[in-house]
């Protein structure tokens, strides 16, 4: 988690799957379920939107992988 875009998502998605904020699930259930189910929620869209912004980041350019390509190239 280098990127500021990353860092970004990660605190978007802890305040929205905070239980309670946008919605409580399962409901009717104990607190360490609510809990621990917005935690594995969280986990994955953490991890898939991780994925999501490095393959847009690759798109467009913003990696610098392709800097470091040339730069090797030149020598």
């Amino acid at each position: 988690m280098n990127c500021p875009l990353t860092l970004l998502l990660a605190a978007v998605l802890f305040f929205l799957l905070t239980p309670g904020v946008l919605v409580r699930l399962p409901p009717k259930s104990g607190l360490l379920v609510v809990a621990a189910f917005h935690a594995v929620v969280f986990t994955v869209a953490l991890y898939f939107g991780s994925k999501l912004l490095k393959n847009l980041r690759r798109v467009e350019g913003l990696d610098g992988e392709d800097e470091e390509k040339e730069k090797e190239k030149d020598m």
